[in-house]
């Protein structure tokens, strides 16, 4: 379904929502923060920005009779997801090999047998509780909202200064435990509130705060990163065969910190090859091999090394601004706007919500349409797994639902989630932004699928954007990013990479169709080594994506149409890059620039997911005369 869900009536491309709740009037905030009183005889001002309903339901009652269905359906929920819990992942299966425990797997056949005996006994309730929930769900908007009030609001922005917002965008696969266990992963509520706690940056501080991300140091269109970890590894000397090994150097004699000036950085001593060749610092292949060096904190945990490039690289790599590609350890502490996809289990997004809250102010959640919804098509047991959250007030949200979901994403309500933000004010006309988050069809033959479901969300977007539009509004930025689940080195995705969208929107890793830019990184790891001592941590995964045998062993690889591995793939491994951020300029006075100001990755997530969060901050200001 796709109702408005804003202060005035908006577009509706399918029912679902009623008259009587499109144009519910909503709750009117106070004055923009630091915004001057009007004055008699002054321009008008903007209105001010509206707050959404945070229940998807018009009335209490609904609310009741949807927590009522909810509460019928769940043990047979909680039986099947228990069921489907007992598959093991990599981990769990080495561990229970080297414990050796007939117990382990007698326990397992006993839980199996609990599970589908109470799952069989539930179905009767769960029937009745289905006939109630369906209905329920006709009346649902596709979409709930949380509003945290701050003491301290997100500053406002007028036109004469030059702004910066940090977006982020992370597939953190928060499905139902037992479905994420088809992702090697699980252990769904305890990944949720990891992920919470690493996702929710402290309030950003003045300016300081906003040199997290490193920008680049040309400002030429085709080095938008910077390489901050390239670990050392003497070339001609093999790499083991049974895993990757990634070593740390010493800390540095002269006891600089990570995060030293450019004479440091360039300082001949720490690159000098003797240096990095002596035995102390790289130690022999026993050494290398040893678990205790590689996962000791202090050797590759310590924030100096972790954040010094020097220390992970030489200058030759450092220097050569095609082979710059922005690894990051943590995330920023200034995001604006965070874009999170699967989201779907619903203990999940309120373990997110709790934490999130206390970060960003506006957070819309829970988003799609459940239940039989004829422009869906077809039954649709799980939401888009949508998830945004922002510091600025949202002051409109529209959710449309792809029709043309095949195989298993049939169950999902993909779809594309449409946003306005309010910035600031100029002259009595608002300033806002355009955010818009998608998740496409999975399956790799789908490729006419996932075009079909582009081409859709472009014309969502427009009618959005122009149902939403007032008269002088001024349009600091239009991002799309999400889980796009094609790449742009396969050939099997060749049919998604020429589509019309990379022609409206900019992608700052894209030199063009089936080209990405040399410090391109792939965003999508091989689930089946997730839990190898390599990519097990933050740093460890920073590290050994950095090597370019670490990225052709734990990224996963171009595929053929079918999904099968490209066995020919061409040019160097970058591993796939399906989670993007996009963004585009408007035209219209006053007249803006857009500047890429830095583009990274993520590896925080490590071990929690089998995405790489993907950062993109852009520089707004006045146009250059």
């Amino acid at each position: 379904m796709a109702p408005s869900a804003t202060g005035r009536p908006g577009p509706t491309v399918c029912p679902g929502a009623s008259r009587k709740e499109q144009e519910e009037p909503a709750l009117l905030l106070g004055a923009l923060p630091g915004a001057p009183a009007p004055q008699p005889g002054s321009a008008p001002q903007p209105r001010p920005p509206m707050l959404l309903r945070e229940s998807p339901f018009s009335s209490r009652a609904l609310a009741a009779l949807n927590c009522l269905a909810q509460g019928l359906l769940f043990p047979s929920f909680w039986a099947a997801n228990q069921v489907l819990d007992l598959q093991e992942t990599t981990a769990e299966r080495k561990r229970h090999r080297r414990g050796r425990c007939c117990c382990t797997y007698t326990w397992r056949v006993l839980a199996g047998l609990a599970g589908t005996g109470l799952l069989l006994l539930s179905l009767p309730v769960a029937a009745l509780g289905l006939l109630l929930w369906l209905p329920v769900q006709a009346a649902r908007r596709p979409f709930a909202y949380q509003h945290t009030v701050r003491p301290a609001p997100a500053e406002t922005w007028a036109l004469q200064q030059r702004r910066t917002f940090t977006f982020v965008s992370a597939n953190l696969c928060l499905l139902p435990s037992g479905l994420a266990k088809f992702s090697n992963l699980g252990h769904t509520p305890q990944r949720a509130t990891a992920m919470a706690h690493k996702l929710a940056p402290a309030p950003p501080g003045p300016a300081s705060a906003r040199a997290s991300l490193m920008p680049p140091r040309h400002r030429a269109v085709s080095s938008y990163g910077v390489t901050l970890c390239t670990p050392l590894w003497p070339s001609g000397e093999p790499w083991p065969q049974d895993s990757v090994v990634v070593e740390m150097p010493e800390d540095d004699a002269s006891g600089g910190t990570g995060h030293s000036g450019g004479e440091e950085r360039g300082n001949v001593r720490r690159g000098n090859a003797e240096e990095r060749g002596n035995a102390e610092e790289r130690g022999n292949a026993e050494e290398r091999g040893n678990a205790e060096e590689r996962g000791n904190a202090e050797e590759c945990g310590n924030a100096e090394e972790r954040g010094n490039a020097e220390e992970c690289g030489n200058a030759e790599e450092r220097g050569n601004a095609e082979e710059r590609g922005n690894i990051e350890e943590r995330f920023p502490a200034d995001v604006d706007f965070l874009c999170l996809q699967e989201v779907f289990d619903l203990d999940a997004a309120a373990r997110l919500r709790r934490q999130l809250g206390r970060s960003f102010e506006h957070i819309v959640y829970d988003v799609g349409a459940y239940g039989l919804q004829g422009c869906c098509g077809g039954f649709k047991a799980f939401n888009s797994g949508l998830f945004l959250a922002s510091r600025y007030p949202v002051l409109a949200v529209q959710y449309h639902c792809y029709p043309n979901g095949a195989r298993e994403d049939a169950l999902s309500a993909k779809g594309l989630l449409c946003a306005q933000v309010l910035l600031g004010s100029a002259q009595g006309c608002r300033i806002v932004g355009y955010l818009s988050c998608t998740h496409l069809q999975a399956p790799a033959p789908d490729a006419e699928v996932r075009n079909a479901q582009l081409s859709l969300g472009l014309r969502w977007l427009q009618l959005f954007q122009e149902a939403h539009a007032e008269r002088g509004d001024v349009v600091a930025f239009d991002v799309y990013c999400g889980d796009l689940n094609f790449d742009n080195c396969s050939r099997g995705d060749e049919p998604n990479q020429t589509h019309r969208i990379f022609e409206l929107f900019r992608d700052p890793c894209r030199a063009g169709p089936g080209c990405d830019r040399p410090w391109a990184l792939g965003t999508l790891l091989n689930y089946l080594q997730l839990y190898e001592e390599p990519v097990s941590s933050p740093q460890r995964l920073k590290c050994t994506l950095a090597q370019a045998e670490g990225r052709r062993t734990y990224l996963a690889g171009p595929i053929l149409a079918d999904g099968r591995p490209d066995p020919t793939a061409r040019g160097p491994w970058r591993g796939r890059r399906v989670d993007y951020i996009l963004y585009r300029e408007h035209r219209g006075p006053p007249a803006l620039h857009t500047e890429v100001e830095a583009v990274s990755v993520v590896t925080q997530l490590a071990a929690c997911s089998d995405h790489l969060p993907v950062v993109l901050r852009l520089a707004v200001g006045p146009a250059a005369p």
